[in-house]
Protein backbone atom coordinates (compact mmCIF):
# COMPACT_ATOMS: atom_id res chain seq x y z
CA UNK A 1 0.00 0.00 0.00
CA UNK A 2 2.90 2.64 0.56
CA UNK A 3 2.65 3.43 -3.48
CA UNK A 4 -0.89 3.75 -3.45
CA UNK A 5 -0.22 6.15 -0.70
CA UNK A 6 2.75 7.74 -2.31
CA UNK A 7 0.50 7.84 -5.56
CA UNK A 8 -2.73 9.70 -3.83
CA UNK A 9 -0.09 12.02 -2.09
CA UNK A 10 1.66 13.00 -5.20
CA UNK A 11 -1.49 13.58 -7.04
CA UNK A 12 -2.61 15.65 -4.16
CA UNK A 13 0.82 18.11 -4.13
CA UNK A 14 0.85 17.97 -8.13
CA UNK A 15 -2.55 19.87 -7.72
CA UNK A 16 -1.88 21.83 -5.17
CA UNK A 17 1.46 22.62 -7.45
CA UNK A 18 -0.45 23.74 -10.53
CA UNK A 19 -3.60 24.50 -9.37
CA UNK A 20 -5.84 22.53 -10.97
CA UNK A 21 -6.94 18.92 -10.34
CA UNK A 22 -4.19 16.91 -11.71
CA UNK A 23 -4.30 13.33 -10.56
CA UNK A 24 -1.39 10.03 -11.71
CA UNK A 25 -3.66 7.74 -14.05
CA UNK A 26 -2.21 4.12 -14.14
CA UNK A 27 0.96 5.88 -12.80
CA UNK A 28 3.03 3.56 -12.44
CA UNK A 29 4.58 -0.75 -13.36
CA UNK A 30 5.81 -2.82 -10.32
CA UNK A 31 8.77 -4.65 -11.16
CA UNK A 32 11.25 -6.45 -8.88
CA UNK A 33 11.10 -4.66 -4.86
CA UNK A 34 8.36 -2.48 -5.36
CA UNK A 35 9.93 -0.10 -7.83
CA UNK A 36 8.45 2.30 -9.93
CA UNK A 37 9.04 1.61 -13.70
CA UNK A 38 7.78 4.99 -15.06
CA UNK A 39 4.63 7.59 -15.08
CA UNK A 40 3.13 6.97 -18.41
CA UNK A 41 0.10 9.07 -18.05
CA UNK A 42 -1.15 12.35 -16.51
CA UNK A 43 -5.35 12.75 -15.97
CA UNK A 44 -6.28 16.06 -16.32
CA UNK A 45 -9.58 16.35 -14.69
CA UNK A 46 -10.98 20.07 -14.07
CA UNK A 47 -9.76 22.60 -16.86
CA UNK A 48 -12.62 21.54 -19.32
CA UNK A 49 -10.09 22.34 -22.33
CA UNK A 50 -9.08 20.73 -25.41
CA UNK A 51 -5.66 18.75 -25.36
CA UNK A 52 -4.59 21.18 -27.42
CA UNK A 53 -3.66 23.74 -24.62
CA UNK A 54 -2.20 21.69 -22.24
CA UNK A 55 -0.73 18.77 -23.86
CA UNK A 56 2.80 20.26 -24.44
CA UNK A 57 2.69 20.49 -20.63
CA UNK A 58 1.77 17.43 -19.75
CA UNK A 59 4.14 15.75 -22.24
CA UNK A 60 7.00 17.34 -20.30
CA UNK A 61 5.77 16.85 -16.74
CA UNK A 62 5.46 13.45 -17.18
CA UNK A 63 8.94 12.53 -18.44
CA UNK A 64 10.43 14.77 -16.28
CA UNK A 65 8.78 13.25 -12.99
CA UNK A 66 9.69 9.93 -14.51
CA UNK A 67 13.42 10.62 -14.50
CA UNK A 68 12.99 12.56 -10.91
CA UNK A 69 11.16 9.83 -9.15
CA UNK A 70 13.50 7.19 -10.61
CA UNK A 71 16.15 8.93 -9.28
CA UNK A 72 14.58 9.29 -5.72
CA UNK A 73 14.00 4.98 -6.01
CA UNK A 74 17.37 4.28 -7.20
CA UNK A 75 18.42 6.13 -3.29
CA UNK A 76 15.85 5.03 -1.61
CA UNK A 77 14.21 2.06 -2.89
CA UNK A 78 10.79 2.65 -2.03
CA UNK A 79 8.68 5.56 -2.93
CA UNK A 80 8.38 7.64 0.35
CA UNK A 81 5.66 10.45 0.96
CA UNK A 82 8.35 12.43 2.62
CA UNK A 83 9.92 12.53 -0.57
CA UNK A 84 7.22 14.96 -2.54
CA UNK A 85 8.31 18.22 -1.66
CA UNK A 86 11.50 17.35 -2.95
CA UNK A 87 10.02 16.37 -5.92
CA UNK A 88 8.24 19.09 -6.58
CA UNK A 89 11.54 21.19 -5.91
CA UNK A 90 13.49 19.18 -8.27
CA UNK A 91 10.50 19.78 -10.85
CA UNK A 92 10.49 23.21 -10.12
CA UNK A 93 14.59 23.62 -10.91
CA UNK A 94 13.99 21.38 -13.42
CA UNK A 95 11.63 24.11 -15.08
CA UNK A 96 13.87 27.06 -14.57
CA UNK A 97 17.40 25.80 -15.23
CA UNK A 98 16.56 22.71 -17.67
CA UNK A 99 18.30 21.08 -14.82
CA UNK A 100 18.44 20.05 -10.99
CA UNK A 101 20.63 19.81 -7.88
CA UNK A 102 22.22 21.31 -4.71
CA UNK A 103 23.92 24.12 -7.25
CA UNK A 104 20.36 25.50 -8.21
CA UNK A 105 18.96 25.24 -5.03
CA UNK A 106 21.69 27.20 -2.94
CA UNK A 107 20.91 30.13 -5.73
CA UNK A 108 17.07 29.88 -4.61
CA UNK A 109 18.12 29.65 -0.89
CA UNK A 110 20.57 32.55 -0.96
CA UNK A 111 18.00 34.85 -2.94
CA UNK A 112 15.86 34.19 -0.46
CA UNK A 113 17.84 35.31 2.20
CA UNK A 114 19.09 38.04 0.56
CA UNK A 115 15.22 39.09 0.32
CA UNK A 116 14.79 38.35 3.91
CA UNK A 117 17.07 41.29 4.92
CA UNK A 118 16.10 45.28 4.74
CA UNK A 119 18.74 48.51 4.15
CA UNK A 120 18.35 50.88 6.88
CA UNK A 121 14.55 49.39 7.87
CA UNK A 122 13.15 49.15 4.10
CA UNK A 123 12.55 45.68 2.99
CA UNK A 124 14.85 44.08 0.46
CA UNK A 125 13.63 44.14 -3.07
CA UNK A 126 15.80 43.16 -6.44
CA UNK A 127 15.82 41.62 -9.55
CA UNK A 128 18.21 39.31 -11.06
CA UNK A 129 18.70 38.23 -14.38
CA UNK A 130 20.17 34.46 -15.25
CA UNK A 131 22.48 34.58 -18.19
CA UNK A 132 23.76 31.51 -19.23
CA UNK A 133 24.96 32.31 -22.94
CA UNK A 134 26.15 35.14 -24.99
CA UNK A 135 22.62 34.94 -26.57
CA UNK A 136 20.92 35.80 -23.60
CA UNK A 137 23.41 38.43 -22.80
CA UNK A 138 22.22 40.17 -26.23
CA UNK A 139 18.41 39.78 -26.05
CA UNK A 140 19.50 42.23 -23.06
CA UNK A 141 20.95 44.72 -24.86
CA UNK A 142 18.27 45.07 -27.42
CA UNK A 143 16.38 46.32 -24.12
CA UNK A 144 15.38 49.85 -23.43
CA UNK A 145 18.27 49.91 -20.70
CA UNK A 146 22.04 50.01 -20.25
CA UNK A 147 24.26 47.21 -19.41
CA UNK A 148 27.26 48.37 -16.70
CA UNK A 149 29.90 45.45 -16.51
CA UNK A 150 31.42 45.76 -13.47
CA UNK A 151 35.45 45.45 -12.91
CA UNK A 152 35.49 42.08 -11.20
CA UNK A 153 32.61 39.16 -11.11
CA UNK A 154 31.45 38.48 -7.43
CA UNK A 155 29.28 35.67 -6.13
CA UNK A 156 25.91 37.21 -5.34
CA UNK A 157 26.43 36.98 -1.92
CA UNK A 158 29.69 38.10 -1.62
CA UNK A 159 28.32 40.69 -3.55
CA UNK A 160 25.87 42.08 -1.22
CA UNK A 161 28.06 41.32 2.00
CA UNK A 162 31.47 43.57 0.60
CA UNK A 163 29.20 46.53 -0.64
CA UNK A 164 25.92 46.71 1.48
CA UNK A 165 24.67 49.95 -0.48
CA UNK A 166 23.61 47.48 -3.32
CA UNK A 167 20.79 45.72 -1.50
CA UNK A 168 19.15 49.43 -1.99
CA UNK A 169 20.07 50.46 -5.41
CA UNK A 170 19.52 46.90 -6.63
CA UNK A 171 15.94 48.08 -6.27
CA UNK A 172 14.47 45.80 -9.53
CA UNK A 173 12.80 49.33 -10.46
CA UNK A 174 16.13 51.27 -11.85
CA UNK A 175 18.44 48.84 -11.33
CA UNK A 176 19.10 44.93 -11.33
CA UNK A 177 21.80 42.50 -11.11
CA UNK A 178 23.54 40.02 -13.98
CA UNK A 179 24.71 36.70 -13.02
CA UNK A 180 26.48 33.99 -15.30
CA UNK A 181 26.10 30.53 -15.39
CA UNK A 182 28.17 29.85 -12.16
CA UNK A 183 25.91 32.56 -10.36
CA UNK A 184 28.86 34.95 -10.46
CA UNK A 185 27.65 38.92 -10.20
CA UNK A 186 28.82 40.14 -13.53
CA UNK A 187 26.95 43.38 -14.73
CA UNK A 188 24.00 45.34 -13.75
CA UNK A 189 21.34 46.14 -16.06
CA UNK A 190 20.48 50.10 -15.20
CA UNK A 191 16.96 52.24 -17.10
CA UNK A 192 17.25 54.51 -18.92
CA UNK A 193 15.97 57.95 -18.04
CA UNK A 194 12.65 57.85 -19.62
CA UNK A 195 10.53 54.79 -19.36
CA UNK A 196 8.85 52.26 -17.40
CA UNK A 197 10.16 50.28 -14.67
CA UNK A 198 12.76 47.46 -15.29
CA UNK A 199 10.28 45.36 -13.66
CA UNK A 200 7.56 46.23 -16.07
CA UNK A 201 10.27 46.02 -18.84
CA UNK A 202 11.32 42.59 -17.98
CA UNK A 203 7.96 41.25 -17.27
CA UNK A 204 6.21 42.40 -20.50
CA UNK A 205 9.35 40.59 -22.09
CA UNK A 206 7.45 37.61 -21.19
CA UNK A 207 4.17 38.33 -20.91
CA UNK A 208 4.49 38.87 -24.97
CA UNK A 209 6.26 35.88 -25.59
CA UNK A 210 3.89 34.18 -23.60
CA UNK A 211 0.35 35.67 -25.23
CA UNK A 212 2.53 35.13 -28.61
CA UNK A 213 2.61 31.65 -28.18
CA UNK A 214 -0.40 31.22 -27.10
CA UNK A 215 -2.27 32.75 -30.04
CA UNK A 216 -0.02 30.70 -32.18
CA UNK A 217 -1.87 27.37 -30.18
CA UNK A 218 -5.27 29.29 -30.33
CA UNK A 219 -4.94 29.85 -34.37
CA UNK A 220 -4.26 26.42 -34.54
CA UNK A 221 -7.10 25.42 -32.19
CA UNK A 222 -9.64 27.65 -34.31
CA UNK A 223 -9.20 25.87 -37.48
CA UNK A 224 -9.27 22.40 -36.11
CA UNK A 225 -12.58 23.32 -34.81
CA UNK A 226 -13.78 24.51 -38.35
CA UNK A 227 -12.77 21.73 -39.47
CA UNK A 228 -14.29 19.55 -36.71
CA UNK A 229 -17.76 20.82 -37.33
CA UNK A 230 -17.64 21.25 -41.12
CA UNK A 231 -15.67 18.56 -42.41
CA UNK A 232 -15.73 19.43 -45.90
CA UNK A 233 -14.95 23.23 -45.18
CA UNK A 234 -11.44 23.99 -47.07
CA UNK A 235 -9.19 25.00 -44.28
CA UNK A 236 -6.00 26.04 -46.09
CA UNK A 237 -8.56 28.60 -48.11
CA UNK A 238 -9.47 29.88 -44.92
CA UNK A 239 -5.95 29.74 -43.40
CA UNK A 240 -4.83 31.78 -46.38
CA UNK A 241 -7.85 33.92 -46.31
CA UNK A 242 -6.80 34.61 -42.43
CA UNK A 243 -3.08 35.20 -42.75
CA UNK A 244 -3.67 37.95 -45.43
CA UNK A 245 -5.72 39.84 -42.92
CA UNK A 246 -3.73 38.73 -39.61
CA UNK A 247 0.40 37.98 -40.69
CA UNK A 248 2.11 35.76 -38.81
CA UNK A 249 4.49 37.48 -36.59
CA UNK A 250 7.87 35.87 -35.12
CA UNK A 251 7.91 34.68 -31.67
CA UNK A 252 10.51 36.13 -29.49
CA UNK A 253 12.03 33.40 -26.80
CA UNK A 254 13.84 34.89 -23.89
CA UNK A 255 17.00 32.63 -23.20
CA UNK A 256 17.56 34.45 -20.02
CA UNK A 257 15.31 33.92 -17.10
CA UNK A 258 14.47 36.68 -14.57
CA UNK A 259 13.81 36.04 -11.12
CA UNK A 260 12.01 38.89 -9.23
CA UNK A 261 12.53 39.35 -4.88
CA UNK A 262 10.59 40.70 -2.83
CA UNK A 263 10.88 40.52 0.68
CA UNK A 264 11.14 36.74 0.96
CA UNK A 265 9.05 36.13 -2.44
CA UNK A 266 10.56 35.07 -5.14
CA UNK A 267 8.85 35.36 -8.77
CA UNK A 268 10.65 33.45 -11.89
CA UNK A 269 9.63 34.19 -15.36
CA UNK A 270 11.90 31.64 -17.89
CA UNK A 271 11.02 30.36 -21.46
CA UNK A 272 8.41 27.88 -20.12
CA UNK A 273 4.50 29.09 -19.91
CA UNK A 274 4.21 29.74 -16.67
CA UNK A 275 5.70 32.23 -13.88
CA UNK A 276 7.25 29.65 -10.62
CA UNK A 277 6.98 31.48 -7.38
CA UNK A 278 8.87 30.37 -4.13
CA UNK A 279 7.28 31.59 -0.71
CA UNK A 280 7.66 30.19 2.66
CA UNK A 281 9.27 26.74 1.49
CA UNK A 282 6.66 26.09 -0.96
CA UNK A 283 6.57 26.03 -4.98
CA UNK A 284 3.67 27.10 -7.17
CA UNK A 285 3.61 27.02 -10.37
CA UNK A 286 0.88 29.99 -12.11
CA UNK A 287 0.03 28.94 -15.91
CA UNK A 288 -1.63 32.45 -16.73
CA UNK A 289 -1.88 31.05 -20.24
CA UNK A 290 -4.18 28.53 -18.47
CA UNK A 291 -6.98 31.38 -17.55
CA UNK A 292 -6.44 32.97 -21.15
CA UNK A 293 -7.40 29.20 -22.63
CA UNK A 294 -10.32 28.56 -20.28
CA UNK A 295 -11.66 32.73 -21.34
CA UNK A 296 -11.05 31.51 -24.84
CA UNK A 297 -12.87 28.15 -24.88
CA UNK A 298 -15.39 30.18 -23.54
CA UNK A 299 -15.51 32.96 -25.53
CA UNK A 300 -15.39 30.30 -28.79
CA UNK A 301 -18.54 28.07 -27.64
CA UNK A 302 -20.49 31.43 -27.23
CA UNK A 303 -19.58 33.85 -30.62
CA UNK A 304 -17.87 31.07 -33.19
CA UNK A 305 -18.81 27.34 -32.46
CA UNK A 306 -22.72 28.05 -32.92
CA UNK A 307 -21.97 30.14 -36.16
CA UNK A 308 -19.60 28.50 -38.27
CA UNK A 309 -21.97 25.83 -40.18
CA UNK A 310 -23.37 28.89 -41.62
CA UNK A 311 -20.01 30.46 -42.49
CA UNK A 312 -19.62 31.30 -46.40
CA UNK A 313 -16.78 32.93 -48.18
CA UNK A 314 -18.75 36.36 -47.79
CA UNK A 315 -19.01 36.21 -43.90
CA UNK A 316 -15.25 34.72 -43.41
CA UNK A 317 -13.62 38.45 -42.99
CA UNK A 318 -16.20 39.37 -40.27
CA UNK A 319 -15.62 35.65 -38.70
CA UNK A 320 -12.01 36.39 -38.62
CA UNK A 321 -12.79 39.36 -37.11
CA UNK A 322 -14.75 37.90 -34.70
CA UNK A 323 -11.68 35.36 -33.50
CA UNK A 324 -9.45 38.12 -33.34
CA UNK A 325 -11.72 40.28 -31.20
CA UNK A 326 -12.23 36.87 -28.85
CA UNK A 327 -8.09 37.28 -28.58
CA UNK A 328 -7.97 41.02 -27.68
CA UNK A 329 -10.76 40.90 -25.85
CA UNK A 330 -9.22 38.17 -23.34
CA UNK A 331 -5.65 39.13 -23.55
CA UNK A 332 -7.17 42.80 -21.61
CA UNK A 333 -9.32 40.78 -19.37
CA UNK A 334 -6.40 38.92 -18.03
CA UNK A 335 -3.94 41.82 -17.40
CA UNK A 336 -7.36 43.62 -15.69
CA UNK A 337 -7.42 40.19 -13.62
CA UNK A 338 -3.55 39.86 -12.56
CA UNK A 339 -4.10 43.80 -11.47
CA UNK A 340 -6.74 43.16 -9.64
CA UNK A 341 -5.05 39.94 -8.25
CA UNK A 342 -1.22 42.39 -7.60
CA UNK A 343 -3.72 44.79 -5.85
CA UNK A 344 -5.70 42.03 -3.65
CA UNK A 345 -8.94 43.17 -5.01
CA UNK A 346 -11.69 40.84 -3.68
CA UNK A 347 -14.56 40.52 -6.41
CA UNK A 348 -16.52 38.27 -8.08
CA UNK A 349 -16.62 38.47 -12.28
CA UNK A 350 -19.46 36.65 -14.46
CA UNK A 351 -18.28 36.20 -17.83
CA UNK A 352 -22.00 35.51 -19.40
CA UNK A 353 -22.50 31.96 -21.37
CA UNK A 354 -25.66 33.16 -24.22
CA UNK A 355 -24.61 31.92 -27.24
CA UNK A 356 -25.06 34.43 -29.80
CA UNK A 357 -27.16 33.83 -33.03
CA UNK A 358 -25.53 36.10 -35.28
CA UNK A 359 -22.41 37.61 -35.80
CA UNK A 360 -23.58 41.20 -35.32
CA UNK A 361 -25.76 40.55 -32.91
CA UNK A 362 -24.83 42.21 -29.04
CA UNK A 363 -26.57 41.88 -25.98
CA UNK A 364 -26.67 44.71 -23.82
CA UNK A 365 -29.67 43.99 -21.10
CA UNK A 366 -28.99 41.59 -18.33
CA UNK A 367 -32.72 40.15 -18.53
CA UNK A 368 -31.08 38.74 -21.56
CA UNK A 369 -28.44 37.30 -20.37
CA UNK A 370 -28.28 33.09 -18.77
CA UNK A 371 -26.22 34.36 -15.86
CA UNK A 372 -29.60 36.54 -14.78
CA UNK A 373 -31.06 33.43 -13.38
CA UNK A 374 -28.65 32.76 -10.65
CA UNK A 375 -28.91 36.52 -9.39
CA UNK A 376 -31.26 37.42 -6.61
CA UNK A 377 -32.72 41.12 -8.29
CA UNK A 378 -32.74 39.81 -11.63
CA UNK A 379 -36.02 41.90 -12.54
CA UNK A 380 -35.69 44.90 -11.10
CA UNK A 381 -36.64 47.72 -12.83
CA UNK A 382 -35.72 50.34 -13.54
CA UNK A 383 -31.81 50.10 -13.49
CA UNK A 384 -30.47 51.60 -10.59
CA UNK A 385 -29.05 55.31 -11.55
CA UNK A 386 -25.61 54.20 -10.32
CA UNK A 387 -25.18 51.99 -13.54
CA UNK A 388 -24.91 55.06 -15.72
CA UNK A 389 -21.15 54.88 -14.83
CA UNK A 390 -20.77 51.96 -17.46
CA UNK A 391 -22.35 53.25 -20.08
CA UNK A 392 -20.70 55.64 -22.76
CA UNK A 393 -23.08 57.16 -25.50
CA UNK A 394 -25.83 55.35 -23.90
CA UNK A 395 -24.29 51.74 -24.86
CA UNK A 396 -22.37 49.80 -22.17
CA UNK A 397 -18.81 50.23 -22.30
CA UNK A 398 -16.47 47.07 -22.96
CA UNK A 399 -13.90 45.73 -20.18
CA UNK A 400 -10.96 47.05 -22.27
CA UNK A 401 -12.41 50.51 -22.98
CA UNK A 402 -12.61 51.39 -19.26
CA UNK A 403 -10.52 52.80 -16.98
CA UNK A 404 -8.45 50.12 -15.00
CA UNK A 405 -9.63 52.40 -11.89
CA UNK A 406 -13.39 52.34 -12.87
CA UNK A 407 -13.12 48.48 -13.02
CA UNK A 408 -11.03 48.40 -9.70
CA UNK A 409 -14.18 50.36 -7.64
CA UNK A 410 -16.73 48.48 -9.52
CA UNK A 411 -15.15 45.02 -8.60
CA UNK A 412 -15.08 46.44 -4.89
CA UNK A 413 -18.97 47.26 -4.53
CA UNK A 414 -20.56 44.09 -2.91
CA UNK A 415 -22.04 41.74 -5.71
CA UNK A 416 -21.08 40.66 -8.82
CA UNK A 417 -19.90 41.91 -11.73
CA UNK A 418 -21.95 40.97 -15.31
CA UNK A 419 -19.92 40.59 -18.72
CA UNK A 420 -21.40 39.71 -21.87
CA UNK A 421 -19.62 37.44 -24.68
CA UNK A 422 -18.19 40.63 -25.97
CA UNK A 423 -16.67 41.54 -22.92
CA UNK A 424 -19.21 44.85 -22.06
CA UNK A 425 -19.85 45.78 -18.84
CA UNK A 426 -23.48 44.92 -18.50
CA UNK A 427 -23.93 44.93 -14.08
CA UNK A 428 -21.96 45.39 -11.30
CA UNK A 429 -23.30 45.24 -7.23
CA UNK A 430 -25.62 42.31 -8.66
CA UNK A 431 -26.32 40.19 -5.46
CA UNK A 432 -25.66 35.96 -6.46
CA UNK A 433 -28.73 33.88 -5.03
CA UNK A 434 -27.19 31.10 -3.28
CA UNK A 435 -30.75 29.26 -2.18
CA UNK A 436 -28.49 27.63 0.89
CA UNK A 437 -25.92 25.92 -1.76
CA UNK A 438 -23.12 24.32 0.52
CA UNK A 439 -20.19 22.53 -1.56
CA UNK A 440 -17.74 20.49 0.64
CA UNK A 441 -14.01 22.10 1.03
CA UNK A 442 -15.30 25.33 -0.41
CA UNK A 443 -15.44 27.96 2.35
CA UNK A 444 -16.70 31.91 2.31
CA UNK A 445 -20.07 33.18 0.82
CA UNK A 446 -17.94 34.59 -2.09
CA UNK A 447 -16.21 31.21 -3.46
CA UNK A 448 -19.53 29.70 -2.62
CA UNK A 449 -21.80 32.51 -4.71
CA UNK A 450 -18.97 32.45 -7.28
CA UNK A 451 -18.89 28.42 -7.68
CA UNK A 452 -23.25 28.34 -7.69
CA UNK A 453 -23.04 30.82 -10.52
CA UNK A 454 -21.13 29.19 -12.75
CA UNK A 455 -23.81 27.05 -13.47
CA UNK A 456 -24.94 29.20 -16.02
CA UNK A 457 -21.89 31.38 -16.77
CA UNK A 458 -17.88 31.34 -16.20
CA UNK A 459 -17.28 32.42 -12.99
CA UNK A 460 -13.51 34.14 -11.71
CA UNK A 461 -13.22 34.84 -8.30
CA UNK A 462 -10.23 36.97 -7.15
CA UNK A 463 -9.34 36.16 -2.73
CA UNK A 464 -8.15 39.23 -0.65
CA UNK A 465 -4.96 37.57 -1.13
CA UNK A 466 -5.19 37.87 -4.12
CA UNK A 467 -5.72 34.36 -5.37
CA UNK A 468 -7.58 33.81 -8.65
CA UNK A 469 -10.33 30.93 -8.67
CA UNK A 470 -12.26 30.22 -12.28
CA UNK A 471 -15.63 27.96 -12.05
CA UNK A 472 -17.22 26.27 -14.68
CA UNK A 473 -20.30 24.10 -14.75
CA UNK A 474 -20.27 24.50 -10.47
CA UNK A 475 -16.51 22.90 -10.69
CA UNK A 476 -13.19 24.69 -9.40
CA UNK A 477 -11.05 24.29 -13.02
CA UNK A 478 -7.60 26.46 -11.74
CA UNK A 479 -6.48 27.95 -8.91
CA UNK A 480 -3.53 30.94 -9.23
Amino acid sequence: MVEVEFLEQLGHKLSEYFGFRIMPKKLYKLKQKQRIKNINTMSIKSLGLPPHFYEPLTENLVQKLTEIIDQYIELYSVPDVNLINNIIKDLSLYFIFNEYGDKYENLINQLKNIGARSYEGKNVDIGVLYCPNTKSLTQLEDLKADIVKLPKKKPITTFFNEEKPFLRLVDNMSLALIIDSEFNVIALLRKRSKGKSLNFILEKEFNSYLKDKLHNTIINFFFEMLKGVVPDINVNNLKMDFNRLYPEQSIRCPEYVYLSVKSNKINIFSKNDFVLTYHNGDWKLKHYNFIRSIIVNHLFLAKIKPLVKSVVASESKIMFKTFQSIINDTDNFVETLLRLSDNNVSSIILLDSTKKKSYRERRKKLEQLEVNAVLKNNSKIPAPTYLSVIKNKNLNMKISNADYYLIESISSVDGALVLDADMRIVSFGEIINTEGKHYPQTYGTGTTAARFSSKNCLSVKISEDGDIYIFGNEELRLKI
